[in-house]
């Protein structure tokens, strides 16, 4: 009796152990997404790839550089004026480690199920978010790009503009147009505030800067076209929460997150 109780209960507690491992592994599974970025995307594709459909339509590239394979389904991506969620069902949304992920930017919906509700533009943000659609995971601001160049990360983390485009494979760090994107020098004070930021860039006076103020929503809640090297932003009639400020000067783009308290 005594034996028997024990290998009993040995079972049971190996059955135990099994079930917390799968459950563990299940929940990394569906709920991983935040080891999933933008790896390249691209908003005036003439010549560069084409849809199941023959048509060079913008597209927007996802990678997984972790080490567990994540189900992308679900998924929210969003820019300035749309919402598009990644369908439930289709098993080839199951991303694997090292592998990518191509979405029809195109407003085409009935083009099949990975084509999204909406374009890339110019000066846009472009945002992807847990299911909930509103813990972001990753997002850009998508700059003026020339007939099939491409905006893409390298391995050093830095956005880059690509000549030679890459859907679907590594990015071609080698093959870049001079663009930066930098905060160096960029003085933002206070980050975390109740009330007024302030902006000290260190470029030429008169170079023509834009500034954007952008909820995590993707909207763009405040925007200035201004000269100078100073400039006071007000979060006065925003509600508390997480924003983003984008700064472009030329070919020079900032971004930064800033923190609205009560």
């Amino acid at each position: 009796m005594f034996f028997s109780y024990n290998l009993y209960g040995e079972i049971n507690s190996k059955k135990k152990v099994k079930q917390i491992v799968i459950f563990i592994l299940l929940s990394i599974f569906y709920s991983g997404y935040a080891q999933v970025i933008i790896s390249e995307i691209q908003s005036s594709n003439s010549s560069t790839i084409s849809d199941e459909w023959g048509d060079y339509d913008d597209w927007i590239e996802l990678y997984n550089p972790g080490d567990l394979p994540v189900n992308i389904e679900g998924m929210v991506m969003k820019n300035n004026a749309h919402i598009w969620g990644i369908p439930l069902g289709d098993t080839s949304t199951l991303l694997h480690p090292g592998s990518y992920f191509l979405i029809w930017a195109d407003h085409e919906e009935s083009e099949g199920i990975f084509h999204a509700n909406f374009r890339l533009s110019t000066s846009e943000s472009l945002i992807i978010c847990e299911s909930d659609s509103s813990t972001v995971i990753d997002s850009l601001i998508i700059p003026d790009l020339a007939s099939d160049a491409s905006y893409g990360r390298c391995p050093d983390g830095e956005w880059r503009i690509f000549d030679t485009p890459s859907p679907m494979e590594a990015n071609h760090c080698e093959s870049t147009v001079n663009l930066t994107i930098r905060t160096d020098g960029l003085l933002i004070y206070p980050r975390i505030t109740r009330e007024n930021i302030l902006l000290k860039i260190p470029d030429n006076e008169e170079d023509r800067k834009e500034i954007k103020l952008i909820s995590t929503l993707g909207s763009i809640l405040f925007e200035k076209s201004f000269f100078g090297e100073e400039l006071i932003v007000s979060l006065d009639r925003y509600p508390s929460g997480i924003y983003i400020l984008l700064l472009s000067s030329g070919k020079t783009i900032c971004k930064e997150k800033i923190i609205k308290t009560e």
